[in-house]
């Protein structure tokens, strides 16, 4: 039972307190629902982006209507446990060993309705949850028609749950917080581990509790199952809690400790105690750890109790396994025999040598000023390297300016650039991609939130107007059949403009896509076509859409995509059943992460001789050596940097071939080019890359060849971008925003030192296969691929990306071995067979739980 609930006091509210309560300090996103009624009925309703996030337009639309409200749980991260059916509910859960009251209990933020109370949780960060129901047949004594009767839900994902103080269509009576709402985002509790589990192994606990249906016939074959379910609830994991603390696994494991409360996490190379014992607890009331060091598997951004900390340490975070270990030590009557592989003395590990020529950080005078306050800010809050931040804003930026106006590079030439980039950031899961990426595209993504909004404000308008267009053009049309011939030209120039009237009001309500994620590219074509500007489309993997494309019958669709990296080409798709869809100006940004394994698998398909330079067209691809050591930095965001740089995409959102005294193209874009001095540095630039590409190391490294040979247009790109992003904060007379200064020539020269490092470690020019291989072994342990016990012969079969050659496999063992990492143990065959090479792992990744 949590032993003080924070609450808030709602006495005098109303709806409109509540809906600004909701999305203000709990950061929801609400859906309008009609009065009595318990479900949405406007179009897309479901659909996160529309969902209703201002406070203050929450507050408006509450406080002038009698409508319900929900909570739209995709747009809030939010889950709800509804029990349809309590005594079913306990029934089913206890079969899979989960207790319905303690969930209860430890979640003060439930709302009652008609048929009992909902707990509501957080999801935990990065994490997407979607709906689950338990279902049993009717009970035949009760008379119902239905054939399916509901026990209870994990509502997630894509669907709304009512919220107080919505009234109850059928009982006419609000639903209500049992203890108040939540005061704020943090004081919800997160989804518990076992819900999680639940969720996570729903296939296979889903059968258990179906059979525990007190109605059903027979008796239940799998109820023998539960010994081995892959959670055993509060108890298992509170047991485990209240009888180990977790400084004695972290001891087990090598940590070391320093004075009281602080340990050394094996392997550290700055000598600093970077774990270290919180002075609270946690809402179970046990005691907790948090970890700063870079290289801590248990530096994950959470703080961890005992069990946490087993769970990672001992099982490398797989909860079934770890809880089924905790079960058995907590039945013995002993105190815990710990895997006998712990207890041998393993030697600090070493670390592994650079992956290749360390890459070198961005310089902070290389960010445009106009969002370096923005982005140093948030890099130093968040603890990650500049250039990571600086990637996402910069593909953003030039996407929205798109092809409005563009460079020439040469003085003379009709040669022409556009800003238009493809980005990406490499690195393993823990290196916060997700949100790195989402940070630098909150502008972009806002501006097309905002076009939304705006077609959703004149959209009962306009369906309006189109109504009565529709009935005019009826009219017109009965008319045009009756009429006589002289009539008929009148009424004919009346229908056209009826009819580009009801266009014009279609136009109106398709909002300005700006970014786009998961899309076919039937669709995709459709969109660019609408969006003369271009698109950037943003996927969270990249390395899946190109996956995607490498697929039998996905072939016809590289062109489009290859053309759409230029920016100003056209595109013509002809289809049987869709007809013919030409796009003038296909422009196209993209922007995602990758991961280093199947990224390094890809590059080696990239060098045979029937690539097409897809991968070599990632321009803005940065893959930084390791996160910097780990400093608190619990500050509020710098708002006026932020403002700022907001005003700098505005600008360039807002930028258009009349602003600049320059030439134009056919189609009305500006067309600047260089001043005479930053000429000079294109051409002496552009001569050296030339001789490089020329070079006989590029002739052995075709595939870096082909990527380097791409930065002939990244620098004017580059440097339009640098110049109109100086141009949105100089607004003096003295400054040329006409012509691309040298300072943007140069600063866009020295961009492209700086990503032709990442590029070389991206191609492995210089890389060592041994030291590859022992990385991405390293990523295979860090992920559960690669665990203690495991035969070599598996691992050389597995054929993981980047490790298919068994002699670099074994190599990359070996070397391994010799840091301190693993250890490779010759088993022989008790009949006499070939013997076996069986890996352990070092206790910091991985013990053995065999």
């Amino acid at each position: 039972m949590t032993s003080s609930v924070p609450t808030i006091d709602t006495t005098g509210w109303k709806s409109g307190d509540y809906a600004r309560h909701y999305t203000g300090k709990l950061g929801w996103g609400l859906v309008p629902v009609p009065e009595k009624q318990k479900a949405p009925r406007h179009r897309s309703w479901n659909d996160a982006a529309k969902a209703i996030t201002d406070p203050e337009r929450a507050y408006d639309r509450w406080s002038a209507s009698a409508e319900n409200m929900g909570v739209l749980h995709s747009a809030s991260h939010t889950l709800v446990l509804d029990i349809d059916d309590p005594e079913g509910t306990h029934c089913a859960l206890a079969s899979v060993e989960l207790d319905l009251q303690a969930l209860l209990n430890r979640n003060p933020f439930r709302t009652k309705g008609l048929k009992g109370e909902k707990p509501y949780y957080r999801v935990p960060q990065g994490m997407t949850l979607t709906r689950k129901v338990l279902q049993w047949p009717a009970d035949p004594q009760s008379g119902s028609s239905n054939s399916k009767h509901t026990v209870f839900e994990l509502r997630a994902g894509a669907i709304q749950d009512l919220l107080p103080p919505s009234v109850h269509p059928q009982t006419g009576r609000p639903y209500e917080w049992v203890q108040g709402p939540p005061p704020s985002r943090e004081d919800l509790p997160e989804v518990p581990e076992e819900l999680l589990c639940l969720i996570q192994q729903w296939a296979m606990l889903e059968p258990l509790m179906r059979d525990a249906c007190p109605w059903a016939d027979g008796t239940p074959e799998k109820a023998t199952s539960a010994p081995d379910l892959p959670f055993a609830g509060d108890s298992i994991i509170d047991k485990f809690n209240r009888q180990h603390h977790p400084r004695e696994i972290l001891e087990r494991h090598g940590y070391r400790r320093i004075g009281v409360d602080r340990w050394l996490c094996p392997g550290s190379t700055t000598g600093s105690p970077g774990v270290k014992l919180l002075p609270d607890v946690s809402r179970g009331g046990y005691p907790q750890v948090f970890s700063n060091h870079g290289s801590d598997p248990l530096n994950d951004g959470h703080a961890h109790d005992a069990f946490s900390v087993f769970k990672i340490l001992d099982h490398h975070g797989d909860l079934t396994a770890a809880v089924r270990t905790a079960r058995a030590l907590l039945d013995a009557s002993q105190e815990p025999v710990w895997p006998s592989t712990q207890q041998e003395a393993w030697p600090l590990r070493e670390s592994l040598p650079p992956l290749a020529t360390p890459v070198p950080a961005l310089s902070e005078d290389l960010v445009p000023e106009g969002v370096r306050g923005w982005l140093t800010d948030a890099s130093h809050r968040m603890n990650v390297p500049l250039g990571m931040l600086a990637i996402p804003a910069l593909v953003a930026a030039g996407s929205v300016i798109g092809l409005h106006v563009q460079v020439r590079p040469k003085q003379h030439d009709t040669w022409t650039v556009i800003s238009n980039f493809w980005g990406a950031i490499v690195g393993p899961p823990s290196v916060m991609k997700s949100a790195v990426l989402r940070e630098g595209t909150r502008f972009i993504r806002k501006l097309e939130q905002e076009a939304f909004k705006e077609v959703e404000d004149i959209r009962a308008e306009c369906e309006a107007q189109l109504e009565v267009l529709t009935a005019q053009l009826e009219q017109v049309q009965g008319r045009l059949k009756r009429a006589d011939a002289d009539d008929v030209a009148g009424l004919r120039e009346e229908l056209l403009a009826l009819r580009e009237e009801q266009q014009a009001l279609k136009q109106r309500l398709l909002p300005r896509r700006l970014v786009v994620n998961d899309v076919t590219p039937e669709k995709l074509l459709e969109l660019l076509r609408q969006s003369p500007n271009g698109l950037l489309q943003f996927r969270d993997e990249m390395m899946g859409w190109i996956h995607t494309l490498q697929r039998a019958g996905r072939e016809g669709e590289r062109p489009m995509y290859l053309e759409a990296w230029n920016g100003n080409g056209s595109f013509t798709q002809d289809r049987l059943g869709r007809g013919t869809i030409h796009v003038k100006n296909v422009r196209l940004a993209m922007l995602g992460g990758i991961q280093p394994g199947p990224l390094i698998e890809q590059t080696k398909s990239a060098r045979g001789q029937g690539d097409d330079g897809l991968l070599q067209r990632f321009q803005l691809l940065v893959w930084p050596d390791a996160l910097p050591e780990y400093q608190e930095n619990d500050r509020p965001p710098d708002l006026a940097a932020i403002a700022q740089a907001e005003r700098v995409i505005r600008f360039l959102d807002g930028l258009r071939a009349d602003d600049f005294e320059t030439e134009q193209d056919e189609d009305g874009h500006a067309l600047l080019r260089f001043s005479p001095d930053a000429q000079m540095v294109f051409n002496t630039w552009r001569a050296e890359l030339e001789a490089k590409l020329r070079s006989r190391e590029l002739q052995e490294h075709l595939a870096l060849q082909a990527h380097l040979a791409k930065y002939r247009s990244l620098l004017p790109a580059l440097a339009l971008l640098l110049h109109l992003c100086e141009c949105a904060i100089r607004q003096d007379q003295d400054f040329d925003r006409h012509h691309i200064g040298v300072n943007s020539a140069q600063s866009a020269a020295r961009w492209c030192a700086f990503l032709e490092a990442h590029a070389r470690k991206v191609w492995g020019a210089d890389r060592d296969p041994t030291v590859q291989a022992a990385w991405l072994l390293v990523e295979a342990m860090q992920t559960g691929r690669l665990h203690t016990g495991m035969k070599l012969r598996d691992v050389l079969r597995a054929k993981w990306s980047g490790l298919t050659d068994a002699n670099t496999v074994k190599q990359g063992l070996g070397l391994l071995e010799r840091l301190g990492h693993v250890r490779q143990e010759r088993q022989e065959h008790p009949n006499g067979g070939r013997p076996s090479i069986v890996v352990h792992l070092h206790p910091a990744y991985e013990a053995d739980d065999a």
